[in-house]
């Protein structure tokens, strides 16, 4: 029996996270892709985003 490839989450990219964190810092509406990429937040980003 072959092992099952587990996926591969890809991280955000740079911008991606920026324009995410900025359009929430902002108290814009979010759409599901932003809010994703806010769920990948980690480091510096995860700072930013729970001090809103």
């Amino acid at each position: 029996m072959e092992p099952v490839p587990v996926p591969v989450e890809t991280a955000p990219t740079p911008s991606a996270m920026r324009r995410a964190l900025r359009r929430a810092r902002d108290g814009r509406t979010l759409d599901a892709a932003e809010a994703a990429v806010l769920l990948a937040a980690r480091g510096d980003d995860l700072d930013d985003l729970t001090a809103l």
